[in-house]
């Protein structure tokens, strides 16, 4: 709303600040070199208060999620109707690498040593403990889950996304594309997203 404002201020009087109807922006056309990942799910019969915050729960959820796996999120965009969906833009695609790089404490800290000790010859290690930069440990460790839907599918067994949405969980679709689906609504609304009006 105060962006809205200062455009309204900075602007020609118009109609349009007035209209209760949002125009949609135009559709980035062209390569976005990103991998979009679609979440579907029945739409439990509620009503929207109760479904939407759920919906934005999972989105949260899938967010994080996927960042902490290197999937490195770009936005989301969530739509309830039919159906919940969730649509989450990812400058990674489909597949991470089998090795993560894990982040330690500095060397010079008190918890470098627990951090050594932790890590020294552990299973799925596949480098280190090593020192990098000069003032950092890390470790390469062998992933479990490479692929992005395995990684979502295991990840969200250990979250309570709503009492709704926790029992439609095993019916949870996922499709994977760099291609957006412009006739779909939901990649109309996240492709064509601008400040009103």
């Amino acid at each position: 709303m105060k962006m809205l404002s200062k455009i309204f201020l900075s602007s020609p009087p118009s109609e349009k600040f007035f209209s209760m109807v949002q125009p949609e922006g135009e559709i980035f056309g062209g390569s976005r070199d990103s991998t979009f990942a679609l979440f579907t799910l029945p739409r439990p019969d509620e009503i929207d208060d109760v479904i939407y915050p759920q919906a934005v729960r999972l989105r949260n959820i899938l967010m994080g999620l996927l960042s902490r796996e290197g999937f490195l999120p770009i936005d989301s965009e969530v739509l309830v109707n039919e159906r919940v969906q969730i649509l989450v833009e990812c400058e990674r695609g489909g597949t991470l690498p089998r090795i993560k790089v894990h982040e330690g404490p500095p060397v010079d800290s008190k918890n470098a040593m627990d951090f050594y000790a932790k890590w020294k010859g552990r299973r799925r290690l596949r480098g280190g403990p090593y020192i990098r930069g000069g003032n950092r440990l890390y470790v390469d460790v062998e992933r479990s889950e490479v692929g992005l839907e395995e990684v979502v599918r295991n990840g969200l067994r250990q979250y309570n996304i709503g009492a709704h949405l926790n029992r439609l969980r095993d019916s949870l679709e996922i499709i994977i594309t760099a291609e957006p689906d412009s006739g779909m609504e939901i990649f109309r609304k996240y492709l064509s997203r601008q400040i009103w009006p």
